[in-house]
């Protein structure tokens, strides 16, 4: 089920895992500042409202490289909802961009999203594999 869709994201609630879907679209690469941080806002209203347990970043279209200044941003908004809500696991399948990739890896470990927020991160080349990692211990 679609939540919010714009021209760089859509955000979808996947019922049978309570999981949501954050997928990057390929227009990510005309994103501005103003224009990502909008994007993480709808993600964050999408956590608040569902609570999913789990969490998968579909980023292998993103194309937007992700600033240190707006790293700190999103995990100073995103990881006390992950908290909040007592997300399990977040998955992320790799982007294409390999600057988008490293942004948003580098975004992850700064913002220690290890087991010590409480919950688990990987990162998969397709969605299959990070679905079927949800379902496991």
């Amino acid at each position: 089920m679609i939540i919010s869709e714009t021209n760089f994201i859509i955000i979808s609630y996947l019922e049978p895992q309570n999981a949501v879907k954050v997928e990057w679209k390929a227009d990510s690469s005309l994103m501005g500042v103003e224009e990502f941080k909008a994007q993480i806002n709808l993600e964050k209203e999408a956590f608040v409202q569902y609570k999913p347990s789990f969490v998968l970043g579909q980023t292998q279209a993103m194309a937007y490289t992700i600033s240190p200044e707006e790293q700190n941003w999103h995990n100073e908004l995103i990881m006390p909802t992950f908290a909040s809500i007592g997300l399990k696991k977040l998955a992320v399948v790799v982007s294409n961009d390999i600057f988008a990739q490293v942004s948003i890896q580098q975004a992850l470990e700064e913002g220690e999203t290890t087991e010590q927020n409480g919950f688990k991160t990987r990162y998969f080349e397709n969605e299959t594999d990070a679905l079927t990692w949800f379902q496991k211990d």
